[in-house]
């Protein structure tokens, strides 16, 4: 197995095959046999080990590098593509994200999802802002007076909310674009969240659909990857802090 040639995307080391397996739907097809231009299903280790994606991380993040930059360029490039942290502000700049490139790939990431976490916020009836309240674990369910910039305050501020803000976020996204849950969340209350978020209201509740349409080919594969992403790293990161305060 090859090491990760890139420190943005190193921490997929360090993910179980069910938390990678979304990121195959970003990369491959429904039946997982490739798109056109793919090339991880061709790849040794893939042949060999999937679906324990654990094995093959590097091919996983070369893939994405591979995305995010054009045909001709990568063949420059010697067909390494580009880092992550370029992927994910050409995502932004198509997601029409407030961020800066000089900040740090957390600090864009997180700019990322407050972007789609306003978009489901503001698009939602009362009705929904109380279920999502509820959901998250907020003391207080009177969605009334929550503005999306409060929503975007907590999810900013850590801890328990903050993880289940950004797993309903993600496991919206990937409900409708995939038609299907993060099979790692297995939490009954997100499920029954998620019938609201699906069919034509859903692409308009999250914006992304209207991105990934006008977007290049290469982008509507790097736009919910850079999405799960973010996600990812910041639920395992919030994971592990409330681990430790756990223990304390």
């Amino acid at each position: 197995m090859r090491n990760i040639c890139d420190e943005h995307l190193e921490f997929l080391n360090d993910c179980t095959a069910e938390e990678l397996d979304p990121l195959l739907d970003a990369l491959l097809d429904k039946d997982r046999k490739g798109r056109i231009s793919s090339e991880l299903e061709l790849t040794d280790d893939y042949k060999a080990y999937a679906p324990d994606h654990t094995r093959y991380t590097a091919e996983i993040a070369r893939e994405i590098q591979k995305y995010g930059g054009n045909t001709l360029a990568n063949i420059f490039r010697g067909g390494e593509g580009v880092p992550y942290k370029e992927v994910l502000c050409d995502v932004c700049d198509q997601m029409d994200v407030n961020f800066n490139n000089r900040q740090s790939v957390k600090m864009i990431e997180d700019a990322l999802l407050a972007k789609v976490l306003t978009q489901v916020w503001e698009e939602m009836t009362t009705e929904e802002r109380a279920a999502v309240l509820t959901d998250a674990g907020f003391k207080s369910t009177n969605a009334g007076g929550i503005t999306s910039a409060a929503m975007v305050a907590a999810f900013r501020a850590g801890g328990f909310e903050s993880y289940k803000l950004t797993l309903i976020v993600v496991n919206s996204v990937w409900k409708i674009l995939f038609g299907k849950g993060l099979t790692f969340a297995g939490n009954r209350i997100l499920c029954q969240f998620l019938k609201i978020l699906t069919g034509p209201v859903g692409w308009a509740i999250t914006g992304v659909w209207t991105a990934i349409d006008v977007a290049s080919p290469a982008m509507r594969v790097t736009i919910p990857a850079a999405i799960y992403i973010a996600g990812l790293r910041r639920m395992k990161s919030e994971k592990a802090a409330l681990a430790q305060l756990e223990k304390a």
